[in-house]
């Protein structure tokens, strides 16, 4: 863990060093894939259980026009089982990751503003919750591969009952390659996990 942190701390550092924007510096709905049978193998580092691998897999999808809802299932390598389902909604002017389980998000649902920029901040699910585009690194080594360019994104959601910081890797006709998620609710067990991209197919 302190290896990943180190990590991120270095990505954030070295793509806000670079300020000037340009249009291909803007992220918007093309680069984000999403099509049935499109599916994500992660790395699942947990503190409160063995490193796991988990896989993302899209569906179904449903909608007309420019607004389309695609199902996606998480199956947990070590229960050999589903087991959550949810939902990403993405239209010309955002993505929605929502999980149906009301207790436990493997990924913490989250909304991304279409298109952005970096150093662009808006509000996220949640109220109280912020998400800002830190910044965009030419390159990034997960898992011993290197994805580029990629956009590195923090959230912050804070409540009297409900606390999640985290920290997001998109990278452009790819997806969610790096996740930190910290999420604290009440008084339930904190969830602290990273995942990291092991490997992806796209239709």
């Amino acid at each position: 863990m302190i290896r990943i942190a180190i990590l991120l701390l270095f990505i954030l550092s070295l793509a806000s060093c670079h300020k000037s924007t340009t249009p291909t510096d803007t992220f918007s709905r093309n680069d984000f894939p999403m099509a049935v049978g499109d599916w994500w193998r992660y790395q699942v580092i947990d503190v409160n259980a063995p490193t796991d691998t988990l896989l993302m897999t899209v569906i179904a999808s449903s909608g007309n026009g420019s607004t389309k809802d695609y199902t996606y299932t998480i199956y947990k390598n070590a229960y050999h089982r589903t087991v959550d389902t949810g939902h990403f909604i993405i239209s010309d002017t955002g993505l929605s990751y929502n999980t149906t389980n009301p207790y436990y998000s493997y990924f913490g649902s989250f909304n991304l503003k279409l298109p952005f920029q970096k150093e662009q901040q808006w509000v996220g699910s949640l109220p109280h919750d912020t998400i800002t585009a830190v910044g965009r690194a030419a390159v990034v080594k997960i898992m011993g591969k290197d994805y580029g360019p990629v956009y590195t994104l923090n959230r912050k959601a804070i409540s009297s009952h409900y606390r999640n910081l985290s920290g997001i890797f998109v990278a452009p006709h790819i997806g969610i390659i790096y996740q930190d998620v910290s999420i604290e609710i009440d008084t339930a067990v904190p969830q602290k996990q990273t995942f990291l991209l092991i490997d992806y197919n796209l239709n």
